[in-house]
């Protein structure tokens, strides 16, 4: 399953080799429903979608939607849906099945995978007509990962590296691309960690991964740094610094890392700077919003976790979500989207 897949290798190789196919889309007609306002957070409605579901993203008002092609690396699409309802406002289709994705700079910048050299790198797309207006390769493989700071692009490097010279290997370095230009301008070696997932913090970026969790600077310089033992596999923003879900103990050059079971609270400017909050599974995303974070946790689980951001280490509750497979998470104002396979669709919980 997911967690193991990802054992078995950095994020970028696990994506480029992944070769899961998307289910069938629903056949049922989910009514659309409103938050409740109840006092326990629960699963409102859901809505159906026509395939597998990849990435979401909440920008300016639209939530974003990937979802991958019939089979990997074949045309996927973004949809573009109604962040309360889930109503479809439009789609984007795309030359390649999408993985990552973040908004900046007036525009959609998308990693995926695909056949052949054409869309090798990151895509600028326009969001308004889906039109891919540059594609940004690198002097090396460009990883999977994205993020925007208030000038730059940034993407992390791939777990590629020529043989028998793994301390050359991509994953070791983020790259600025600079919106401007279209192109990459820079590439940053990583202070003693990797890079798995990023993301803007106004002028500064956070970088999770193997040993641990840096912030930088929009020219490269180290911020901040805080050691973890083993990876952090998903980093979202909260207050002062970040949240981070601390996947496996071991090392990248393990092939099957012991699972960790913990979500990491980091602060830049008090202390303690890691907090370090027990969990019954191992976790593999985090969003927040507004003061809470959702977790999703284990394999073919059928809940997430809500934990409100507090000075005390917070104790988790469990959410259940009926139906699909949780496959992401989406943290909004009054709440989170869901993605589920199998069935494939969305459930809003609030």
């Amino acid at each position: 399953m997911f967690l193991a897949a990802l054992a078995a290798a950095g994020l970028g190789t696990v994506l480029a080799t992944a070769s899961s196919s998307p289910g069938h889309a629903s056949r049922a007609q989910v009514p659309l429903g409103r938050c409740s306002g109840g006092s326990a957070p629960a699963v409102a409605f859901s809505v159906p979608l026509p395939g597998r579901p990849g990435q979401m993203l909440l920008s300016k008002g639209t939530l974003w939607v990937a979802i991958w092609g019939v089979r990997w690396g074949r045309p996927g699409r973004l949809l573009a849906l109604q962040p309360n309802s889930g109503r479809l406002l439009r789609t984007i289709r795309l030359p390649i099945t999408p993985m990552r994705f973040v908004a900046g700079f007036g525009s959609l910048w998308l990693t995926g995978a695909g056949r052949g050299r054409r869309y090798s790198g990151v895509l600028q797309l326009d969001p308004s007509s889906g039109r891919v207006l540059r594609v940004i390769r690198g002097a090396h493989a460009l990883g999977s990962a994205l993020a925007a700071t208030r000038r730059i692009v940034w993407v992390a490097g791939a777990d590629t590296f020529p043989p028998g010279h793994e301390e050359r290997s991509g994953v070791y370095f983020v790259y600025r691309i600079d919106p401007r230009q279209g192109a990459v301008v820079d590439r940053v070696r990583l202070p003693r960690s990797t890079s798995i997932d990023l993301v803007g913090d106004g002028p500064a970026v956070w970088v999770t991964g193997w040993r641990a969790v840096p912030k930088l600077s929009e020219a490269g310089r180290v911020l901040f740094r805080q050691p973890i033992v083993g990876s952090g596999w998903s980093i979202a923003r909260a207050g002062e610094g970040v949240w981070v879900t601390h996947t496996f103990y071991g090392s990248r050059r393990d092939r099957n890392p012991p699972p960790a079971r913990e979500l990491l609270r980091i602060r830049e400017h008090s202390k303690p700077h890691l907090t370090r909050i027990q969990l019954e599974e191992s976790p593999w995303e985090v969003s927040s919003a507004a003061g809470v974070a959702w977790v999703a946790a284990g394999e073919d689980t059928h809940q997430v976790l809500r934990l409100v951001d507090t000075r005390a280490p917070s104790i988790p509750t469990a959410v259940p979500v009926p139906g699909g497979i949780v496959q992401g998470i989406q943290a909004v104002r009054n709440g989170a989207w869901v993605s589920q396979v199998k069935p494939n669709r969305l459930s809003k919980i609030c």
